[in-house]
């Protein structure tokens, strides 16, 4: 094995270490300018879009008040950072577990490090499905960064002000489409239906690649020489692994499909606790 090749695989378990680091610290950093008088973190950020959410509501428009607008776009920016470091994340374990688990192949006798590398390439290849778990997750929050902060309105109910407001958003999105709900309850119950629409058109994607992984895995198992065993079921597990996967992702789908076509019970679910 050449040098590149023994420093590689440090080199990429290094790499990883770092944007781990950085999905955890670097958005805040990243996000653009924090709200007026908030602080860049979780809980500032939740005070900050309370009191903005409770201006909101009193407006009686669907439109978002300057502050409001300033948390929503400091969120927005906040998830860009958080999928990007997620997917650098993500294509760097994916080398690594391609590495690791050939190394496995390779390993001729077994003992403890054939089973080193069995335990690396498990715990690394489970390392990428968390990250691409985390790419979903903050696409999804990208893209609909007003519905993703929606369960921090659950944390203010100190707020008689906030209690008020959010109480008579859950009435009201109970009562949907009978009613007159107002404005901003309208805009709540549209956001939430795109935020569940594009978690289902994320776990489709993700579905279906498992489902043609699979079968493309199944396919090589069956083509593998009686002989290479350890690669046969290899090749076996991992196509267990992602059908199980698509199988998930399917229930995903079809969950937040069902949301997004009525998506006023999940949103008065939410507002009541039991979300």
């Amino acid at each position: 094995m050449t040098v590149l090749g023994r420093c590689l695989p440090a080199a990429l378990a290094a790499l990883a270490v770092v944007l781990a680091g950085g999905f955890v610290l670097a958005p805040r950093l990243l996000a653009g300018p924090v709200p007026r008088g908030a602080t860049a973190d979780e809980k500032g950020i939740g005070e900050a879009f309370r009191a903005a959410f409770v201006t909101y509501w009193h407006t009686e428009s669907r439109q978002f008040p300057a502050e409001l607008q300033s948390v929503v776009d400091y969120w927005c920016g906040y998830h860009v950072a958080k999928a990007v470091f997620a997917g650098l994340l993500l294509l760097v374990l994916a080398a690594l577990a391609v590495l690791v688990w050939k190394s496995f192949l390779r390993t001729e006798r077994a003992g403890i490090g054939l089973l080193a590398r069995g335990v690396a390439g498990t715990l690394v290849t489970l390392g990428a499905l968390g990250s691409l778990l985390l790419v979903m997750a903050n696409i999804q929050g990208m893209i609909t960064p007003f519905g993703s902060l929606f369960p921090l309105l659950t944390d203010g109910f100190g707020d008689p002000d906030l209690g008020q407001a959010v109480e008579q958003v859950r009435a009201q999105a109970a009562a949907y489409p009978h009613g007159a709900p107002q404005p901003a309850t309208q805009a709540m119950i549209d956001e939430f239906a795109l935020y569940h629409l594009v978690m289902a058109v994320l776990a489709g994607l993700v579905a279906t690649a498992c489902i043609v992984a699979s079968a493309v895995l199944w396919k090589r198992s069956t083509k593998t020489p009686p002989a290479q065993r350890r690669t046969r079921r290899l090749l076996l597990s991992f196509g267990v692994a992602a059908m199980l996967l698509s199988a998930a992702m399917i229930a995903v789908t079809v969950a937040n499909i069902a949301t997004t076509a009525d998506p006023a019970p999940a949103l008065a679910a939410l507002f009541a606790g039991s979300w």
